[in-house]
């Protein structure tokens, strides 16, 4: 395993397809050691084997297998768990990553609409919202004297500290101007 977790450190991959038994190590103990790497942790992991019973099963997906393939196998069948397990992984990823640019109430108000029998509509309607215009007072002449890096480096600092006090009282962050947030 070591070997597979050095190549891996050199290449990220989007999918492993394993078998259960190599000479010296299980798959599930490669899967546990693939899962202990953060960019590992979600990544799609089929299992080919010609053992299929219950607590095979059970141990597979403890150790994190995503789907489990018995031997003799189809290409088709291969393939369908493929293209499945790969859209599920996308699917979490781009999810996660709109994370990163709507807050959590926009995606609860998403998913509660997207969970209900009503028709997707948009439509007007009045509240009373609180608006927030902030940024780093004296920034510019101050920028003007440090580093690109440094620069980057206080608007990075400043923005994550604005947006998670933002999102933890269930804000709207609408956009990033220079050294300004808006919310």
């Amino acid at each position: 395993p070591e070997q597979l977790i050095e190549l891996l450190s050199v290449k990220k991959a989007d999918m492993f397809i394993i078998s259960q038994v190599y000479r010296n190590i299980t798959g599930r103990d490669i899967v546990r050691n693939l899962r202990k790497k953060p960019e590992y942790k979600k990544t799609p992991v089929i299992m080919l084997s010609s053992r299929e019973d219950s607590l095979d099963l059970r141990k597979n997906k403890s150790a994190g297998i995503s789907d489990f393939i018995s031997k003799p196998f189809s290409i088709d069948r291969l393939l369908v768990s493929v293209e499945k397990n790969l859209a599920q992984y996308r699917f979490e990823k781009e999810k996660e990553a709109l994370g990163l640019y709507i807050s959590k109430a926009a995606k609860n108000n998403a998913e509660k609409i997207a969970h209900s029998d009503k028709k997707l509509t948009m439509s007007a309607g009045t509240e009373f919202k609180t608006s927030i215009f902030t940024d780093i007072v004296g920034f510019t002449p101050v920028c003007e004297k440090l580093p690109p890096e440094n620069v980057v480096s206080v608007l990075n600092e400043y923005f994550d500290n604005v947006v998670e006090i933002i999102n933890r009282n269930c804000g709207t962050l609408d956009k990033f101007i220079g050294d300004a947030v808006m919310a």
